[in-house]
């Protein structure tokens, strides 16, 4: 019998295939370019196929991405095959807070997650998110994004954060961007849904 939940993200995947990075991501290379250092690590959490991956990637950085659904670990490294090859690539499936032994954690320069951290529950997000803080405040850079309580998908969220659960997650971070919205738009996979959206980089304090 197959599994539901894969049938889904499998959809997800179809839906997002193709599509440019998100904005987060190229703020993210624009604002933390020059603290990166020469051919740095990325954590790319929640990877996908590697929407976000590619921009990385062509800045010449390393990544490893991080994804729970083995097919989308299997898409961004056919993606990604020759990077891959060259080990400046490599795709690990895992979820997130399981992937915190993984030694990449301890060499990252960047820990970039868009959309998959509102999805993990309380008691995981909190230890990833301590690990994207301590990769910030050695020197390098977090950005992710965040859902907010107006958002549809908030009543089956695992972490859901308003404005001043925000600040307090970035507290003692130079806050390089923040932007939060509401807006009415579609989903990956067309359906219409209202988005209540933290953007955030956090960088080392000044």
């Amino acid at each position: 019998m197959s599994d539901p939940n894969q049938k889904q993200w499998t959809d997800y995947l179809d839906g997002a295939a193709g599509r440019p990075p998100h904005p987060i991501a190229e703020h993210t290379v624009r604002l933390a370019r020059d603290r990166m250092g020469e051919a740095p690590l990325v954590l790319d959490l929640g990877c996908g196929d590697g929407r976000d991956s590619a921009l990385f990637l062509a800045q010449g950085w390393r990544v490893v991405g991080i994804d729970q659904n083995p097919e989308a670990i299997r898409r961004a490294t056919e993606r990604f095959a020759g990077a891959a090859a060259s080990g400046q690539f490599r795709g690990v499936v895992s979820d997130l807070a399981r992937s915190l032994d993984d030694p990449a954690w301890l060499e990252a320069r960047l820990a970039h997650s868009a959309f998959v951290l509102p999805f993990l529950p309380r008691k995981s997000f909190d230890p990833v998110w301590a690990r994207m803080r301590q990769i910030a405040l050695d020197g390098g850079a977090l950005s992710a994004i965040l859902f907010g309580p107006e958002d549809d998908w908030a009543y089956r969220l695992g972490t859901c954060v308003d404005h001043d659960d925000v600040t307090k997650l970035l507290e003692g971070l130079t806050i390089a961007h923040r932007d939060e919205r509401i807006n009415h738009s579609p989903t990956a996979k067309g359906e219409m849904k209202c988005w209540h959206i933290h953007e955030v980089v956090g960088i080392e304090p000044a």
